[in-house]
């Protein structure tokens, strides 16, 4: 099933935090410090969830800062969680994005105690759900986009890579994470992946780190609108 049952449990425990702390979401003009969204990431195994709470708040509000703090001890130990992280990014007129492109300084990563983050990088690899379905790791930072029904896009994954000759030259467009592009290193000349989400390379570069050094050198990645990458 797409809907993962341990979201249920996030949930309800994130409600019960945000009203014990008595923040609540609100159509107040922008930066007045309440949470606005709420984003949900499940990893299948083991299973648990990542959090991302969004506060309508710039960067330097520490009031908005102290509130994640207080969130985070009622959440840090629960079992089902995998890490918390808040994200401070304004509301705005001409923005209806639930995630900003501001720089790293907008996220913390509040559970588990990050380590060694990449610089500019949204959280540390603790942070990032991480996925192995056919023995390729792929890591989903809180600001990655990933399919809502992870188990049914595999499916189209391993399908897809049936068809794809042996040495062939794979340009993957819109790549994410490069959540199909990992999957073809094997049979493939080389596979270049693009994206605009300046949050993915990091994610790729984490694949890279965890694969064979044959494998890892012919899988690349570029932060690029797909129109720039397609004229080549």
């Amino acid at each position: 099933p797409a809907h993962a049952p341990s979201l249920n449990v996030a949930i309800a425990a994130v409600e019960t935090a945000l009203a014990g702390e008595r923040i609540y979401a609100t159509g107040d003009p922008e930066g007045n410090g309440a949470v606005t969204y709420v984003g949900f990431a499940a990893q299948t195994a083991p299973a648990a969830v990542c959090v991302s709470l969004v506060f309508n708040a710039r960067a330097d509000d520490a009031a908005a800062s102290a509130a994640a703090t207080r969130i985070a001890a009622r959440l840090s130990e629960k079992p089902w969680l995998h890490s918390l992280h808040a994200h401070l990014n304004p509301v705005s007129p001409h923005d209806n994005a639930i995630y900003g492109r501001g720089g790293a300084e907008t996220w913390r990563q509040l559970a588990p105690a990050a380590e060694t983050t990449p610089p500019g990088f949204a959280s540390a690899r603790s942070g990032c759900v991480r996925e192995t379905p056919f023995g390729a790791p792929l890591y989903f930072a809180p600001p990655c986009f990933r399919q809502a029904n992870l188990p049914q896009f595999f499916r189209i994954v391993d399908a897809l890579r049936a068809h794809v000759p042996n040495k062939s030259r794979v340009v993957e467009l819109y790549g994410g994470v490069a959540t199909i592009g990992a999957h073809l290193v094997a049979k493939a000349r080389y596979v270049r992946c693009s994206d605009e989400n300046p949050w993915n390379a990091a994610c790729v570069a984490l694949t890279r780190r965890d694969l064979p050094d044959a494998l890892a050198q012919k899988l690349t990645y570029e932060t690029a609108p797909a129109a720039a990458v397609a004229r080549r």
